[in-house]
């Protein structure tokens, strides 16, 4: 998973969006990430990734576009 700061208030990132779909006992909560740039990164690489909890089994799936996040400020 992308463990790190995000910024959605850069110029060229998006923001953060969610959302609840499916019928009552059956649902899922969906929440995504969309061109979210590292907080004092470079603004370059955005990325767009999104987390779904299912209400039914109790299962958590991290879906994410391919990424890469290469930030020259990297200690």
């Amino acid at each position: 998973m992308l463990w790190d700061d995000w910024e959605s208030q850069a110029t060229g990132s998006d923001g953060v969006y969610y959302k609840t779909i499916g019928p009552a006992g059956n649902q899922q909560f969906i929440v995504q990430w969309n061109k979210v740039i590292p907080v004092n990164g470079s603004g370059t690489n955005p990325v767009t990734f999104e987390v779904r909890l299912f209400e039914a089994g109790n299962r958590i799936l991290c879906s994410y576009q391919q990424v890469m996040v290469a930030e020259s400020n990297l200690v």
